[in-house]
């Protein structure tokens, strides 16, 4: 179209969105494409086809630049990572400080005599001299005084528990035990009845029993608690009696009934006894009763 009288070309203005790269397509200066997750724009004076984008400052430059996936990722890529792409950065650390160990030597001197080869200065490995200062202990217990190695693993949880008791995780014993002695078997705290060996079969009531303190502190916290006594109370019966240890003459007791006003007319309770008197219904009353110190 030709320029109309009194106007002067200034050239094109403005982006245009041509879509995704097409190789046989022709583009034009501030024409624009997506290509391989990136965002291209057409800078070269010249039309052109077949110039496949990259960031080459000639032809196209980056308007967006996107991820570059990667399916075999290593340290230090700049690349995304796929889904199908792993990289164990924990594994590259160790591997990282392996190689680091493995090339560091130096010329250090053995004052202590460490490697036992008397005071000398001479070219060593840096892992000789750590495998040295002190035994390795592959299979640490909480009283362990000895280096753990990698492949040594002490549960901290487990050495809460055997700052209790000894723990025994399977029916086999693994340790023995004397009359009297605590261990934790089936998470509870227990103490031998009998002399028990290594590979006893361990037995609450065969040579096991519930440690009396932990017993103890089980009842109390029941007896805190509360003992929970159920009865039913038949239509037309005006009369219902609890028996129970748990009831004294002064036990402080809690009634609840599963019809909304229909409570008790009286209540009498004396050594082990409770008896409640109600009006006569058509049908049946639920009683609960809980019985407190």
């Amino acid at each position: 179209m030709a320029v109309p009288e009194g106007y002067t070309e200034v050239g094109l203005i403005g982006l245009v969105n041509k879509g995704n790269y097409d190789p046989l397509s022709e583009y034009s200066k501030y024409n624009f494409v997506y290509y391989q997750g990136s965002t291209y724009l057409y800078i070269n004076e010249l039309p052109q086809s077949g110039v496949t984008p990259s960031d080459d400052g000639v032809t196209w430059q980056y308007m967006s630049r996107g991820m570059i996936m990667d399916n075999t990722p290593t340290q230090g890529s700049p690349n995304a990572v796929t889904s199908g792409g792993i990289y164990d950065s924990e594994r590259a650390l160790k591997t990282e400080i392996q190689n680091e160990q493995t090339a560091a030597t130096t010329k250090a001197t053995d004052t202590n005599n460490v490697l036992g080869q008397g005071t000398v200065t001479n070219a060593t490995n840096v892992q000789a001299l750590l495998d040295n200062v002190t035994d390795k202990d592959t299979n640490p217990t909480k009283d362990s005084a000895k280096t753990v190695t990698s492949g040594g693993v002490y549960s901290t949880d487990k050495a809460t528990r055997e700052m209790i008791a000894p723990v025994e995780e399977n029916a086999t014993s693994s340790a023995p035990y004397a009359i009297g002695e605590q261990l934790i078997f089936n998470g509870v705290l227990c103490e031998a009845t009998s002399a028990i060996s290594i590979g006893d079969t361990l037995a609450v009531d065969t040579n096991l029993q519930i440690s009396p303190k932990f017993a103890s502190q089980i009842n109390s916290l029941n007896y805190s608690l509360g003992k929970k006594l159920t009865q039913t109370l038949v239509a037309g019966q005006t009369s219902l009696t609890f028996t129970n240890d748990r009831i004294t003459s002064t036990s402080l007791i809690e009634v609840y009934t599963d019809i909304y006003g229909k409570n008790p007319k009286t209540i009498t309770q004396s050594s082990t006894t409770l008896t409640m008197t109600f009006d006569a219904l058509s049908t049946n009353l639920t009683v609960v009763v809980i019985v407190k110190e």
